[in-house]
């Protein structure tokens, strides 16, 4: 999908390959994954990065989107999801895991230097409940590719021409 997404330009992938080692790096950290396992992934990671630019015209994203968001915002939305395993009343050790999963969004955050960075608000926009909110987050990335040279403000008008119509 990465591969296939690369080809074209200003495409939106969720979950990058670029921040998931995060979730790996914090495993073997918390001892679920051993050292030896998280250095099997990092090769393979490795791997598939230098592959990226044989299968695309570039090796980085136009723009790389990442939602920050306060513990007590992701809480809110791990419980409206609804997915038990999720719960931290189910399982009080996800209070931890929750807790470190944010310091190292933070310090991915601070360190990623492959390709512009636009940090989302999360506790600002609720993009998936309100249609205002989800207009005004797609406007600003489309602002930020214009920034960058990748769209023109004529197509970006366009586009919010038409996110607009969600709104009525």
């Amino acid at each position: 999908m990465i591969k296939a997404a690369m080809v074209e330009d200003n495409n939106i992938l969720d979950r990058s390959i670029y921040e998931d080692e995060i979730f790996m790096k914090m495993n073997t950290e918390m001892g679920n994954a051993t050292e030896v396992e998280y250095d099997i992934y990092k090769s393979l990671l490795n791997n598939m990065m230098e592959e990226l630019p044989f299968a695309s015209h570039k090796k980085s994203p136009d723009l790389m989107i990442t939602i920050k968001v306060s513990y007590e915002t992701m809480l809110k939305r791990i419980q409206k999801r609804g997915r038990e395993y999720e719960q931290v009343d189910q399982d009080p050790s996800l209070v931890d895991y929750y807790q470190r999963l944010l310091k190292q969004y933070d310090q991915w955050m601070a360190e990623y230097d492959a390709s512009p960075l636009l940090i989302i608000d999360g506790d600002k926009y609720d993009f998936v409940s309100d249609v205002n909110d989800r207009v005004e987050v797609l406007e600003t990335i489309e602002n930020r590719l214009v920034d960058l040279g990748n769209l023109t403000q004529e197509q970006a008008l366009e586009l919010q021409a038409q996110h607009k119509k969600l709104i009525i």
